[in-house]
């Protein structure tokens, strides 16, 4: 081992601030995802059907996202480059 390499709970360096990193990103956008459609509606005036449909069409692209990055990945045969992509 080299001497600048330090274990964080039993993980490398990279590792474990990656994960910190990783985690912090989810806690961030799931505070501010249910606060996206009172934006629209207060601040921009945006109809609330007008807000399901921009739901609605990022929960489908989201979903047909998943479908195709998994195609990929299992033709290619190797998910290691993909990993680095993920929301």
């Amino acid at each position: 081992m080299l001497q600048g390499d330090r274990k964080y709970f039993g993980f490398g360096g990279n590792v474990f601030f990656s994960g910190l990193v990783s985690f912090f990103m989810d806690i961030s956008s799931e505070m501010i995802y249910p606060l996206v459609p009172l934006f629209l509606a207060n601040v921009l005036g945006v109809n609330k059907s007008m807000i399901g449909l921009i739901e609605a069409i990022a929960e489908a692209t989201a979903s047909l996202l998943k479908v195709f990055s998994g195609l990929f990945s299992d033709r290619i045969g190797d998910g290691h480059g993909l990993r680095n992509f993920h929301p």
